[in-house]
């Protein structure tokens, strides 16, 4: 124990860690904690015999004159060393009590136990239990999720370290591979917005919200994120557009095509009668869904995707419902795999699905679409708090009820 050593850090130094720590996510990126406005940021890290073993970025909203404190995907430490992590928990109460908080508030980047593509445990599959409990022995008590407020538990995540392009199109259910190759036809392209175009990722987000009943940021939120992660090349706005014109066109070359081959056998003569109706359908429904064709452009889908090694993660964004049987959020995704995949990351992080996703909850179309492609589901461990002033916290807790009832 004499060889520890806690202290404050530099950003700097935070982000070097960070940067190499297995628990790496956007949450806990030293940008996040400059993205409001009015909140004490601090830095701590544990040392081991000179070396940096764990670190924490806290943020601090102040209520009433005290500081309720948070730890985005944090503190990173390995949470099954009891000596560290006590030592750093221990240190961090005192210094955050002087610092006039009353509550620190933690969520570890860290999986519970091991789940496969349909939510279920996996039997004698890996876990992170202790981790739980040396955090409840520590003082820490598990807060229950709650959606809008609470981050993301569970997750949907796709590998593709080490494989394929034919590897994962051949592991996706086969309508979704099958929607892809449909897709792949249109002449879809996907385009990087600037700043100044955030308006049109925006406007997909909340016609989205709107309709799967969720609460979206303000634009202001994503306005933000574009100036602390964008010109680092750690984020990207993207959109998927088409041009209806050369769309139709490109559909009505493969109709060309199509009947210009000569059938022989019975079979080929069905399958040809079929794929003539199938083109013919398509035709028809694609000039219906646009409702100019002299548009040089229109977005079907938009999306805000974080590229931090070992992961490319999509966090927000959705799909114009007019063009949603076009789609081009199958194409959209497929993209980002193929980008995670030749760009060196890990994996592909669909990001959030509903809790206990085994049990058919609410939303469940929405776990379903992303597990078309393939993956797993991640459950972490969840948000714990841990007391630092209890008589404050009680009163600050009592006033805030208060004024709700007033």
């Amino acid at each position: 124990m004499s060889s520890l050593e806690f202290r404050s850090i530099s950003e700097e130094d935070y982000r070097k860690f960070w940067d190499k720590s297995e628990q790496k996510c956007f949450l806990s990126a030293p940008e996040i904690g400059h993205l409001r406005d009015n909140v004490k940021l601090l830095f701590y890290g544990v040392f081991k015999s000179g070396k940096l073993v764990a670190a924490a970025m806290i943020r601090g909203s102040r209520t009433l004159g005290s500081y309720e404190f948070y730890a985005p995907r944090g503190i990173l430490v390995d949470y099954s060393d009891f000596e560290v992590l006590k030592f750093f928990v221990m240190n961090l109460k005192k210094e955050l009590r002087k610092e006039g908080g009353y509550l620190l508030r933690i969520e570890p980047n860290i999986e519970k136990v091991e789940r496969d593509i349909d939510g279920n445990e996996v039997p004698d599959g890996y876990n992170n239990l202790n981790a739980i409990l040396n955090l409840k022995t520590l003082g820490f008590r598990q807060k229950k999720y709650v959606e809008g407020l609470s981050q993301i538990t569970w997750e949907f995540v796709l590998p593709v370290k080490g494989k394929t392009e034919e590897e994962l199109i051949s592991a996706m259910k086969p309508n979704t591979r099958r929607l892809i190759a449909q897709v792949e036809t249109l002449g879809i392209e996907f385009k990087e917005l600037k700043r100044e175009e955030l308006g049109e990722f925006y406007k997909v987000e909340m016609e989205t919200a709107s309709r799967k009943e969720f609460k979206a940021r303000d634009l202001d939120y994503f306005e933000r994120i574009y100036d602390l992660f964008v010109p680092n090349g750690k984020a990207k706005f993207i959109s998927a557009v088409i041009n209806p014109k050369k769309c139709i066109e490109r559909l009505k070359d493969m109709q060309k095509k199509i009947l210009a081959e000569v059938p022989e056998t019975t079979r080929e003569k069905k399958e040809h009668a079929e794929a003539i109706e199938s083109i013919a359908a398509r035709i028809k429904k694609t000039e219906e869904i646009f409702a100019d064709v002299s548009e040089e452009e229109v977005t079907l889908s938009s999306g805000l995707f974080f590229f931090m090694k070992p992961e490319i993660l999509h966090l927000a964004g959705g799909n114009v419902s007019r063009y949603f049987k076009l789609g081009g959020q199958y194409l959209m995704q497929w993209e980002m795999i193929k980008r995670a995949l030749h760009g060196g990351y890990d994996r592909y992080n669909f990001y959030g699905i509903p809790e206990k996703i085994n049990t058919h909850p609410e939303n469940y179309g929405v776990y379903e679409f992303k597990r078309g492609f393939s993956g797993k589901v991640v459950e972490l461990i969840g948000e714990f708090e841990l007391v630092i002033d209890a008589p404050k916290m009680k009163m600050i807790r009592a006033l805030k009820k208060l004024k709700r009832l007033i």
